[in-house]
């Protein structure tokens, strides 16, 4: 009985275009992905060491995540190096240059950081982008929506505790 009730008050609230138009304006920040990387690498403590195992995968004696798995002293060589997805900031200031910079598909390195040297793999870059308004439009209305009808849930809610039980 009470959600009936709460639905009948609630049911009347809508989301005019404009307030959709003007969320998407305000909050630029909401709909844009900043460019990012997938990639995989193997480290090492050398610089020759790195350029042997590099030549190891372009003689195809093995695969870059044969070679992660078999030579990387970093904890993520055990799953063939995959460091996932990362953005701008979050890897060390000359591994990401290089990451950013290479070519999908292809090898770079040997890069020298502070942790050794590496052979990094980018399987994959998202460049930066923003959603068009109709791309995100319902999900605004959708955000509003639930916004709207919870400021006036909360306003009877308010209004009804003041009336009916504090007196």
């Amino acid at each position: 009985l009470a959600q009936t009730a709460i639905n009948s008050v609630l049911k009347g609230i809508e989301v005019a275009e404009d307030e959709m138009q003007a969320f998407y304006k305000e909050n630029p920040d909401h709909f844009t992905e900043a460019e990012s990387a997938h990639a995989k690498h193997i480290l090492v403590d050398t610089e020759e060491e790195c350029r042997s195992i590099l030549a190891k995968i372009e003689g195809e004696e093995m695969t870059f995540i044969e070679a992660a798995k078999a030579y990387s002293v970093c904890p993520t060589g055990e799953g063939g190096g995959d460091l996932g997805e990362f953005g701008y900031g979050e890897m060390e200031e000359d591994f990401e240059e290089a990451a950013f910079a290479a070519e999908v598909g292809k090898i770079e390195g040997p890069v020298k950081t502070s942790f050794g040297y590496h052979l990094i793999k980018v399987d994959r870059k998202v460049e930066d982008s923003k959603a068009s308004f109709e791309e995100v439009k319902e999900k605004i209305k959708k955000n509003l929506l639930l916004k709207k009808q919870n400021e006036w849930y909360v306003k009877i809610r308010k209004d009804l505790w003041e009336k009916h039980v504090k007196r």
